[in-house]
């Protein structure tokens, strides 16, 4: 029979040959206590000690996140992924900002035994890898404003002629807020971002410049008689007693 490694009081060994057993118990009495590691078996009246898988049976002092493998005669503990230790205590590694594999633009959160990238505003992806939303393209801005795309965010700014921040924008007044342009002797009309310069009756050019019309050059003024021109006006002179209208024909006979 095969030698007893490591029976009671330093191990008994060639001793299988004298003792036949029934039970395991058998060889216990005969040889003592198995070496650790081993358990006695009867096998076919025979004694002989085998190997114990304590992984299977949950003898082994490996941590709860650590793997055992048996050996003969033994096991080993080796921590799990995740975690770092002699294999009988692990603790969790921070993979977060030392080996993680997040996109620059994400954000790391260490878990138990592992780790997650999640992208941050502004950019869309695994977290792994994660590329720039454009905010621009889905219109987030006032209608009378414009959007400029930047990286993981966006700005609004009002159009011209508009007040506002950028997400709601009233139209300027440029007409009564004194910011228009106009020539002093043209009307300001307001539209919507904008405004219009008109000359004044008596008056042309564009409305941000305008110069005197000299009325008695264009028909004579209509006058029946003499023209005089004025500043913005003009006026006939009639009949023998220089009766004067301005921008009014008046012709006595």
């Amino acid at each position: 029979l095969d030698d007893i490694p490591g029976g009671g009081g330093g191990g008994n060994t060639g001793l299988g040959s004298c003792v036949a057993c029934l039970v395991a118990s058998d060889c216990t009495a005969a040889f003592g206590a198995a070496a650790e590691g081993y358990a006695y078996a009867c096998n076919s009246n025979s004694c002989a000690s085998e190997d114990v898988n304590e992984c299977v049976l949950g003898t082994d002092n490996c941590d709860t996140n650590a793997s055992c493998t048996n050996t003969v005669g033994s096991f080993t503990c080796e921590c799990d992924e995740g975690y770092t230790g002699s294999g009988t205590s692990c603790t969790d590694v921070n993979e977060c900002g030392s080996v993680d594999n997040c996109d620059t633009n994400a954000t790391c959160t260490n878990t138990a035994g592992s780790y997650t990238c999640a992208c941050n505003s502004g950019f869309s992806g695994n977290g792994t890898s994660c590329s720039d939303v454009n905010e621009c393209a889905s219109n987030p801005c006032d209608a009378n404003a414009s959007c400029s795309n930047s990286s993981g965010s966006y700005s609004c700014s009002c159009n011209g002629g508009y007040s506002g921040n950028g997400f709601s924008c009233t139209d300027d007044n440029e007409c009564t807020d004194g910011t228009n342009n106009c020539d002093t002797n043209a009307s300001c009309t307001n539209t919507a971002g904008g405004f219009n310069c008109n000359c004044d009756s008596g008056y042309g050019g564009s409305g941000y410049s305008c110069s005197d019309v000299d009325e008695c050059k264009i028909n004579g003024g209509t006058c029946a008689n003499s023209c005089d021109n004025e500043d913005g006006n003009y006026s006939c002179t009639c009949g023998p007693d220089s009766y004067k209208a301005g921008k009014k024909a008046l012709n006595f006979l």
